[in-house]
């Protein structure tokens, strides 16, 4: 795994994110608290499919353990015409009710992605 590194010059905290062999994102680090703690407290973690397509997304309080929910965060619907298109994206709420607020994508004929 690889891990990139926020800004040296920066005050403000920079999520870092750690990634598979095949470039993949799998683990975002996220500061919640005040601006100068440098401790993580939240951890995003992101699935794929064998296409490399993100599937969805769960969040965990620890770095190494697993996710919080069963409920994922954010999850994906990718278009079977072509590789690159997204369908949906379905957030759910911080609460676990599930209710979120779908986001729907409508491909062009360039497979561009508008709401």
């Amino acid at each position: 795994m690889t891990a990139t590194t926020a800004n040296p010059k920066s005050t403000i905290p920079h999520p870092q994110s750690t990634y598979d062999g095949l470039g993949r994102r799998t683990k975002t680090f996220i500061n919640t608290s005040a601006p100068l703690d440098q401790t993580y407290d939240e951890f995003l973690h992101f699935y794929y499919n064998s296409g490399w397509q993100i599937v969805e997304t769960r969040r965990a309080d620890s770095e190494n353990g697993p996710p919080d929910s069963e409920n994922p965060e954010v999850q994906y619907v990718w278009s079977r015409r072509y590789v690159d298109a997204p369908v949906l994206r379905d957030e759910n709420l911080s609460d676990g009710s599930g209710g979120g607020f779908p986001f729907a994508h409508y491909g062009g004929a360039a497979f561009g992605s508008t709401s």
